[in-house]
């Protein structure tokens, strides 16, 4: 049976990489859905859905997009 990739598999990737690695507060990264439900995030991103966003600061954050 093959396993089926998708980028919703990179998200505790992305998550790990973000908190283990580069140190960032866990609260400060949201998923798809998480990002939808602040209203400044939702307008911002429209109907795209990207895998997380982080918030750097109160009016700034990046956008982490997973392809494979």
């Amino acid at each position: 049976m093959s396993h089926k990739i998708s980028e919703v598999n990179a998200y505790v990737h992305i998550l790990n990489t973000l908190t283990n690695k580069k140190g960032w507060d866990k609260e400060e990264i949201y998923t798809q859905q998480e990002g939808h439900r602040i209203k400044p995030i939702k307008d911002a991103l429209g109907l795209t859905k990207p895998e997380n966003i982080v918030k750097l600061s109160e009016n700034m954050f990046w956008v982490i997009e997973a392809k494979n």
